[in-house]
């Protein structure tokens, strides 16, 4: 199966080998362990969980059935987070899935929740006119 990024409700950059991931209508932020990184590269460019399996199993000590039960756990994750969505099609040109003697290290999907409400405040409408972004606007009173 093949992969896209969830745009444009994701947003996403890889920056010195670090992959930082962020689901703008939820406001939570991700990170990636392990040989997370490789695998989110590889499937953004097109690459099916099938051609990564294979590259990390030509160059790496680790058993196929260890590196299809991580993949698959890991690809799991990222569309239950919402992060990825099948692709119609496979991309027409595909650089390598990962370096030929990559070893696998099982990838790992860390989710943070610690700044929804900060990462969700429209710069816009939702600031206090005196004191300014990133300030949510005071709730409305009740009752």
């Amino acid at each position: 199966m093949h992969y896209r990024l969830n745009e444009p409700d994701v947003i996403q950059e890889t920056v010195e080998g670090e992959a930082l991931i962020v689901h703008t209508r939820s406001g939570t932020y991700y990170n990636l362990e392990g040989s997370g990184t490789l695998v989110w590269n590889a499937l953004l460019s097109g690459h099916s969980v099938e051609q990564i399996e294979t590259t990390f199993a030509s160059g790496s000590a680790a058993e196929r059935a260890e590196i299809r039960a991580g993949l698959g756990a890991f690809v799991s994750a990222l569309a239950a987070e919402q992060l990825i969505l099948p692709r119609e099609r496979p991309a027409e040109d595909l650089r390598p899935a990962a370096e030929p003697k990559t070893t696998f290290a099982p990838p790992a999907l860390r989710k943070f929740t610690d700044m929804q409400e900060l990462l969700l405040v429209d710069p816009i409408h939702d600031v206090q006119p005196a004191a300014g972004w990133p300030l949510p606007k005071d709730p409305p009173p009740q009752g």
